[in-house]
């Protein structure tokens, strides 16, 4: 086979991504069923990494090849459907979402839009972050990675093409990338930086690369019975790859192995012509790129818009839309803006792509401006949120401006190690000290506190860490972003010592303590950051095991504090089905006070169990509950007399935590 016969039409190579793109799919549609579908991702990275390398290898044999040519050729592959979608959401977010959705999505369109995607989605990623079910354009995250990979590799290999070093060069790439994704995920354990940053993704592609350089060093090289045998490997990675397991990881090997039998496979072998090569896995695979690009966001404005999990009969109207949408957009955008013959003699003069690249720019101001304007408060299904946000936003930013806290290095009773969780409010002479420790609902009550220092000459000691619970020797397991610093005990440790050498007035702990009893879920669905706690930062946990965790620790660690100061509990204020502004937007309804008991249910009774078996000897334990507030006998509050009480879906706004002033004044006295 001779080197151009590599790059003639392979029908197996498009029935490989109709397969990946419906395990994709199925994943996002069906995920119960599918666990590890979004691997099909990983094979896709492969296939790219194969089919350009050739591409422009053959450029360079036929001295045709140019940096110009190869973008000109990107701009007519990518920019089409990709267009349709931006602009798609782009207009149905202007009719549809809330002025911080739509914003996000301005930003989005942005950042997709230049292909910085992936960074865009690392640096939110957490736990203040929007889950990623309401997200449109999260799905583009990968093409951000391919188009950065293909920033520098095409003068690379231009450079070495004709020399001995390019297997050697591409091999070491490949072998450096997948140590450093290795160590990120297993030793690092942020796989969060391993799954969205382009370095710990390369092999992926470059593994696709080896393949058609090793194909065209050998005249041609095709396995017949290597295909079956990919495909095997990329079943047993779907079923046995999921969320729970870290991910890039050993596991990724499955996929990219698999694509990688597939393309070395001889396209003229039975299983090649026959099944890969079928029909309808050819027609899907041609239709490939724009289904994936559609289904995701039909799927995300679904949720977003019921703020649940759609029906199984509404995601099968979706799927189906999905591929209606993109046999429409390769029909009629794709094949003539991508294969259009052109009269003119210089590529990018050439109507089509300059057509291409100035609505790219326009996509891009447009998100620019969007983000740059707040989502446009002007809108109509926005318009009338402007007071609840003007409430909830600028009057909370303007209470929290009042309070100017420093650090607390300066104080020799606190431990050394608490210093990165503390800050302080108050004069140092401050009559008495009253100690704040949790995780963000800590800093989220903060203004309260701090308002009681300025009035009543108190100095406030917070201690917050975020997403992690103020409980000794509890970490948190799933490896998710920001959990990195919940996953030693030595930090609490620290706490509690500084709690005992201030001897304060008071300790409040304030935590969202159904969040480590039940998990993290939106939407109906637990989130890959599940907050699960463990004594054993090397030990995964469940439910079950975050229970017993809490059962443990929760009264050591009030008894610890008891022995110095009285110490109030500040229990979870009733956590909203979605956003405060999806309440607004009556898209659901408030949370009934049947539903926040359910879900303080387990931590209502260890903290029942921790008062009561208190040892005695110790300063009184109590609890502060914000639903005799919030919640009357049928549902709780988003809002009390024109006080916005919530940021989000379950912290509360700082003018919120002031109408608490009084109580919390009776506690401490």
């Amino acid at each position: 086979m001779s080197n151009d016969a590599i790059q003639n039409y392979r029908r197996d190579i498009d029935g490989l991504r109709a397969i990946s793109v419906l395990i994709v799919l199925a994943f996002h549609a069906f995920p119960e069923w599918v666990p590890g579908g979004f691997i099909g991702v990983d094979v896709f990275f492969v296939i790219s990494g194969f089919l350009i390398t050739g591409i422009i290898l053959n450029d360079i044999d036929a001295d045709r090849f140019t940096i110009l040519r190869f973008y000109h050729r990107r701009v007519r592959r990518i920019f089409p459907a990709l267009l349709v979608v931006l602009f798609m959401a782009l207009i149905a977010g202007w009719a549809l979402l809330s002025n911080h959705e739509y914003e996000q999505l301005g930003w989005h369109v942005l950042s997709s839009g230049l292909f910085f995607q992936n960074f865009a989605l690392f640096f939110e990623a957490g736990y203040f972050d929007i889950a990623a079910d309401y997200k449109p354009l999260l799905h583009l995250w990968s093409l951000s990675v391919e188009e950065q990979f293909y920033l520098l590799y095409p003068l690379c290999i231009f450079l070495i093409a004709r020399t001995r070093l390019l297997i050697p060069v591409v091999g070491l790439i490949t072998v450096l990338s997948f140590s450093a994704c290795m160590y990120q995920t297993y030793i690092q354990r942020e796989a969060v930086n391993s799954f969205f940053l382009p370095q710990y993704r390369f092999w992926e592609l470059t593994a696709g690369a080896l393949v058609q350089l090793v194909m065209r060093s050998k005249g041609g090289l095709s396995v017949r019975y290597l295909p079956p045998i990919g495909i095997i490997l990329l079943s047993v990675g779907v079923v046995l790859t999921s969320r729970s397991i870290p991910f890039p990881g050993f596991i990724t090997l499955l996929p990219v192995v698999g694509a990688m039998c597939v393309l070395l496979g001889n396209p003229a072998s039975w299983f090649s012509s026959r099944v890969l090569g079928a029909r309808l896995l050819v027609a899907i695979g041609l239709i490939s790129y724009p289904l994936y690009l559609f289904h995701w966001p039909l799927f995300s404005f679904a949720r977003i818009l019921t703020t649940q999990e759609p029906s199984v009969l509404v995601k099968w109207v979706l799927i189906l839309a999905s591929f209606i949408l993109a046999t429409l957009t390769y029909i009629l955008v794709e094949r003539p803006l991508r294969f259009g013959a052109s009269k003119s003699k210089s590529q990018w003069l050439d109507w089509r792509t300059l057509s291409l690249v100035t609505s790219m720019v326009v996509a891009i101001c447009a998100g620019y401006g969007i983000f740059r304007s707040e989502g446009i408060p002007s809108r109509a299904v926005a318009s009338h949120l402007d007071r609840h946000i003007h409430e909830r936003i600028t009057v909370g930013i303007e209470i929290e401006n009042r309070y100017k806290h420093r650090s607390c290095d300066r104080d020799p009773l606190i431990d050394r190690g608490a210093l990165p969780a503390c800050s302080m409010y108050g004069p140092d002479d401050a009559t008495d000290t009253v100690v704040v420790w949790g995780d963000s609902h800590a800093e989220a009550w903060a203004s309260v506190f701090f308002d009681i220092g300025k009035r009543f000459n108190k100095r406030i000691v917070l201690f917050r860490q975020l997403g992690c619970a103020p409980l000794l020797d509890a970490v948190r397991t799933d490896g998710q972003a920001h959990s990195q610093s919940c996953m030693t005990s030595e930090r609490a440790r620290a706490i509690v010592t500084s709690v005992q050498n201030l001897k304060p007035k008071h300790v409040f702990v304030v935590a969202r303590w159904s969040l480590y009893a039940n998990g993290w879920y939106i939407g109906g669905k637990l989130q890959p950051a599940t907050h699960f706690l463990s004594t054993d930062s090397n030990q995964p946990s469940d439910l079950e095991l975050s229970r017993k965790t809490i059962e443990a620790k929760l009264p050591e660690t009030m008894y610890a504090m008891a022995q110095a100061a009285p110490v109030t509990v500040v229990k979870t204020m009733p956590v909203l089905k979605a956003d405060v502004e999806a309440v607004f937007l009556n898209r659901t309804t408030p949370t009934t006070i049947s539903e926040y008991r359910e879900m303080e249910s387990f931590p209502d009774k260890v903290l029942e169990t921790t008062i009561r078996n208190a040892p005695s000897g110790l300063k009184p334990i109590t609890v502060m509950d914000p639903a005799k507030l919030l919640c009357s006998s049928e549902q709780c509050a988003i809002a009390i007399n024109n006080t916005v009480m919530y940021k989000d879906d379950n912290h509360i706004t700082p003018q919120g935590s002031l109408l608490f002033e009084n109580e919390i004044l009776r506690i401490i006295q």
